[in-house]
């Protein structure tokens, strides 16, 4: 399981640094891989019962929806970082820098909109479970960006 675990997480982490640099039609494309892929995760990593299965996918669907919105707003920052790179002046960099800490609290705070949902319908147990899982899917995302991404000269 573990080794299904990593080789998952290792091609979500390509599909989102590579979905970060390419066209729009191809983000989209990509989007739904990673989606896919991180839901195929969860289900094997957390080994839900038939109930906790319907009650948790329930809570996700809106969850996802939601963290999708702030994801699609991460990179439109990307893209902006790459189309003014090398022109970035003190300015442009805070303005980045403010932009990035915003979506960070804002996912922040999804998760805390949404742990309470979460528990209601697995238990706290079980939720912390998952956001802890979701959070290695996404430093493993995070850092293939951050690999990506050249660093401001």
């Amino acid at each position: 399981m573990a080794k299904k675990l990593f080789i998952g997480l290792v091609l979500m982490a390509t599909f989102a640094a590579t979905s970060a640099f390419a066209s729009d039609p191809y983000i989209e494309l990509l989007k739904e891989d990673v989606r896919a892929e991180k839901k195929a995760i969860i289900e094997e990593v957390m080994e839900f019962s038939d109930v906790e299965a319907m009650r948790f996918w329930r809570v996700y669907n809106e969850y996802d929806r939601q963290l999708g919105m702030i994801w699609k707003d991460r990179v439109r920052m990307i893209k902006d970082f790459a189309k003014h790179y090398g022109a970035i002046d003190d300015k442009k960099a805070a303005k980045i820098a403010d932009t990035a800490f915003r979506l960070e609290s804002r996912r922040t705070n999804l998760k805390r909109k949404f742990f309470p949902r979460f528990s209601k319908a697995v238990g706290a147990k079980r939720t912390a479970q998952f956001f802890q899982l979701e959070r290695s899917i996404n430093l493993l995302i995070e850092i293939q960006i951050a690999a990506e991404l050249p660093l401001l000269d």
